[in-house]
């Protein structure tokens, strides 16, 4: 399905935990951190005909802050990928929200490599950590 030159499109970001040095990375430092595969986030991009802006849904832990800090940033990564307006996100999230496993770096991994597929767009390790930088 295309509309405006989007496609539908998915994309999966796990969830992590900081081994060593948790406390620097506040400061700006270096950590040793791991992937937890088992967790994650998955984002659904589904072009919306007729639709002018991102319509969000949100499946998960997600209390009204989170649906509206969520909302913000759809519309943020949009701007950023330079997305044609009018699509269904919808999100799927097993990562615990407030435990320090990544759960908003999952969420704009995974909303940032999706919008680069909706538009035909590989998302390489650069765009992705660029743009997700830039939403977090």
């Amino acid at each position: 399905m295309v509309q405006s030159g989007m496609n539908s499109a998915t994309y999966t970001a796990c969830g992590k935990a900081i081994v060593l040095g948790e406390h620097f990375v506040v400061g700006g430092g270096g950590a040793l951190a791991v992937a937890l595969p088992g967790i994650g986030t998955t984002v659904e991009v589904t072009p919306s005909p007729g639709s002018s802006g991102y319509d969000l849904q949100l499946q998960g832990d997600f209390d009204e802050g989170d649906r509206a800090l969520a909302q913000r940033l759809v519309e943020r990564a949009a701007e950023l990928s330079g997305g044609p307006p009018g699509a269904l996100v919808a999100t799927r999230s097993t990562v615990p929200i407030g435990c320090g496993l990544g759960s908003s770096a999952s969420f704009a991994v995974a909303l940032v490599g999706a919008l680069l597929r909706a538009q035909g767009e590989q998302p390489t390790a650069a765009l992705l950590r660029e743009r997700a930088h830039a939403l977090e």
